[in-house]
């Protein structure tokens, strides 16, 4: 008897390692659960996820007003070292929470492309040379 539910056990394996990546990285569950339903609800941005979970690389295949994860992924780490004062990206640097960051902004692009793009746009210092 066919009951027409379909399981995907990728999307459940996809989620746990997924709540693992964020407690590791010390954000919320609720912070989590609202990133989660914005990525699965998104083709481009769960393939990208699985390509990070499977590989410890980003894909960045999906592409926002010119923007990757990718460059998202660049932009986080430059605000990270603009933050703490520091030329360039430390050990003590979670890549993980950055990369995370970086899906959370391209979802963000996805919704709000208006508010995100300015933020992006916006020079992140008067001593920075563009």
């Amino acid at each position: 008897m066919n009951s027409g539910i379909i399981y995907d056990a990728r999307k459940i394996k996809l989620l746990e390692a997924f709540e693992s990546l964020t407690d590791y990285c010390g954000f919320s569950r609720e912070w989590g659960s609202g990133l989660w339903l914005e990525i699965v609800s998104s083709p481009e941005l769960t393939e990208e996820l699985f390509y990070y979970l499977e590989n410890n690389a980003i894909l960045g295949k999906l592409s926002q007003y010119g923007y990757t994860l990718l460059d998202l992924y660049f932009y986080c780490m430059d605000r990270y070292n603009l933050v703490h004062d520091t030329g360039k990206n430390t050990a003590d640097c979670s890549k993980e929470r950055l990369v995370l960051l970086s899906f959370e902004m391209m979802k963000e692009l996805i919704i709000n492309p208006e508010k995100t793009l300015e933020k992006l746009g916006t020079s992140p210092g008067m001593d920075r040379i563009m």
